[in-house]
């Protein structure tokens, strides 16, 4: 089964848990998903690349990709530390590809998940691939070294709340 699926199916478990489940009971299953075995993430043989992640994966345009990265992370934006925030944004494939979209896609600061769903929306994506876009995002920064505290933090904010 591809990391993909796996992920995907992790995750939607968690929409069918609904909120008849504890938040303690999420975040074993964003544990469990932490201790999945570790592989290099490649995609056709190449080192993972977020853009082309996305784009292969999912089936988005680089633009769409650019605005969806962005609204993610400005969801995170005021839940995490400014030095958390830093590290992720640094990585040079998100910075790339921000600056690559659609003129220069910028972070900004969502603090509701009518937000979220508004700024995907407005990049013309449905809601629904919050979830798979997010699975990948949390495979590349896994791939680019970031702590496993701070991944399980975003996974817990995006998923939780998708919920």
């Amino acid at each position: 089964m591809s990391r993909f699926v796996r992920h995907f199916l992790i995750v939607s478990s968690f929409y069918l848990l609904g909120s008849a489940a504890p938040a303690q009971q999420l975040n074993t299953n964003t544990e469990r998903v932490e201790s999945m075995p570790e592989d290099e993430l490649e995609i056709a043989g190449e080192p993972f690349d977020l853009a082309s992640g996305l784009q292969q994966q999912l089936g988005v345009s680089r633009q769409e990709s650019a605005g969806a990265v962005a609204s993610l992370l400005g969801f995170g934006r005021g839940q995490l530390s400014a030095e958390d925030m830093a590290s992720i944004e640094n990585i040079s494939d998100i910075r790339n590809l921000l600056r690559d979209g659609a003129a220069g896609t910028r972070v900004t600061a969502i603090d509701s998940l009518q937000g979220l769903h508004r700024s995907f929306e407005s990049t013309g994506l449905s809601r629904l691939i919050i979830e798979p876009m997010a699975v990948v995002i949390l495979d590349f920064l896994k791939a680019q070294g970031i702590n496993p505290e701070l991944r399980n933090d975003l996974a817990a904010l995006w998923f939780n709340r998708m919920v």
